[in-house]
């Protein structure tokens, strides 16, 4: 295993703490014993009706949020792909921890299995909601927490694992057998419980020891300019800037940086590709300007969908700098307002909030679920990018995050450009907008996104080429007819 510095030692730290709170019962025996250590369940020690439970909620508690948080500052951690059984084990784990919290919040009424009335209570049904949901929080963290253990064993393969694995597997085994036959439930999960004690505080030990992460070496990459991944290539007159659309890589251009025959500069906003985020929400002045710092100089732009909007604001802000400006099916709002001010701010936390969220999952289905959405936009079925550009680019929490954050801009985005045309003028330069149709199946979507795209060929004074068996990503399906465009505004 292999973690990024920072997050990966607070994960490490967090497990072996979890670890210890985890293991809250055993002052039990001295704080509350009234509860039979044979009989009773762990968790009547923070019963309702139980002297002194606020330290065993809190044990509960604070070992659910340090085990969940571990789990997410793991993932952010890594930079890779992860194996699919580690995975699937830091999932389980996540689960575990996240039903230990649930159990802190909906703990016992009373102790059934040393209290006769409760006993009768509960089979009567006469006992909180909190009391009958607690064995389902309690089972979804026992089973989070075996899948963890069985899946991490058989990602690393090592033997202490193993006998842990199997220590709790026999313990669960046991509760269940004991709780069947109504005695020795207590002592058959302490065992387990102390099991997961022994399992956070080892596999704590295990993240912290981990050696670091080296730096991941991605075909295509090039060195970082000020935290952004440019990708500088070529020579000759035109140099050409392309510029991708929502989401997008560097490698999405590839076919057309490769039919130009001329300097080609690409680069990958904020966040996105290989290049290091950036705070606040994503605005479209600061994406004109950022066009402009990357290539200096006159240059031919050629932008996909919502990189339409960034390269017809630098247009009309750096009108000299234009030579020509081509327009691959771009987004198109002839009228739409921003948000309120409290939606936007409203809106803000949702792409860290995704990033953290998805930091488990990306790895393993970002990947795929890129590749599905890139082949419904081509005609020819065909995904972009090497296997390990797409895994080390789609795998990544990072570019989800920005993804959803580029979405959450769009309308604003939008607004500002239309205000934008309001005040400053568009140059006299040739402008191709590329139209493709072969993706929109319902008539008058397909009649109004036409009819949209002539219109802001009309307004920029230039001309609109339909492509009706085309797909949105028409640099990959027919890169020569870009080409062709570029050459005609060059």
């Amino acid at each position: 295993m292999a973690t990024d510095g920072g997050p990966g030692r607070v994960a490490g730290w967090a497990l072996v703490v979890a670890g210890f709170t985890y293991a809250t019962w055993v002052l039990g025996l001295w704080l509350n014993p009234g509860v039979d250590a044979r009989s009773g369940y762990v968790s009547s020690y923070a019963a309702t009706d139980q002297p002194h439970r606020a330290v065993f909620v809190f044990g509960d508690c604070a070992t659910g949020v340090l085990v969940v948080l571990a789990v997410l500052l793991v993932a952010l951690a890594r930079s890779g792909v992860w194996n699919a059984l580690a995975t699937v084990g830091w999932l389980g784990l996540g689960l575990f921890g996240a039903g230990t919290v649930a159990d802190s919040v909906l703990t016992l009424q009373c102790t059934p299995y040393t209290d006769a009335t409760c006993a009768l209570l509960e089979r009567s049904g006469h006992v909180s909601l909190g009391h009958q949901l607690h064995a389902v929080t309690s089972s979804l963290a026992v089973t989070g927490a075996c899948v963890s253990l069985l899946a991490m064993a058989l990602a690393w393969r090592r033997r202490w694992i193993w006998a842990l694995a199997v220590l709790e597997l026999l313990a669960v085994a046991a509760s269940l057998a004991a709780m069947l036959a109504g005695d020795w439930m207590g002592a058959a999960q302490r065992v387990q419980v102390g099991v997961l004690s022994a399992w956070l505080v080892a596999l704590g030990a295990v993240v912290l020891a981990a050696r670091p992460l080296p730096a991941a070496t991605v075909p295509g990459e090039h060195p970082l300019r000020d935290g952004l991944h440019v990708v500088d290539e070529g020579s000759g007159d035109p140099t050409v800037m392309l510029v991708g659309g929502l989401g997008e890589a560097w490698f999405d251009w590839d076919a057309v940086a490769g039919l130009l025959g001329t300097r080609v500069v690409r680069f990958d906003r904020p966040g996105l590709g290989l290049s290091q985020p950036a705070p606040g929400p994503v605005a479209l002045l600061d994406e004109a300007d950022r066009i402009a710092e990357v290539c200096p100089g006159r240059v031919v732009v050629v932008a996909h969908s919502l990189g339409g909007f960034f390269a017809e604001a630098f247009a009309r802000r750096y009108p000299e700098r234009v030579v020509g400006l081509v327009l691959v099916d771009p987004s198109c709002e002839p009228s739409v307002t921003r948000r309120a001010r409290w939606w936007s701010l409203l809106l803000r936390p949702a792409p860290p909030v995704t990033s953290l969220l998805a930091a488990g999952l990306a790895p393993a289905l970002g990947p795929w679920a890129r590749g599905r959405a890139v082949r419904s936009q081509t005609a020819a079925g065909v995904a972009t990018g090497s296997p390990e550009q797409v895994r080390a680019v789609f795998g990544s929490a990072r570019v989800l995050g920005t993804a959803v954050k580029e979405l959450l801009s769009y309308r604003d985005v939008a607004a500002d450009l239309l205000a934008l045309r309001a005040t400053t003028a568009f140059p006299p330069v040739p402008v191709v907008v590329l139209t493709a149709l072969g993706d929109v199946a319902d008539p008058a979507e397909a009649a109004a996104w036409r009819d949209g795209h002539a219109a802001l060929a009309a307004l920029l004074g230039g001309r609109q080429e339909v492509l009706a068996d085309a797909r949105h990503m028409l640099q990959v399906d027919q890169p020569e007819l870009v080409v062709a465009a570029v050459r005609e505004v060059s």
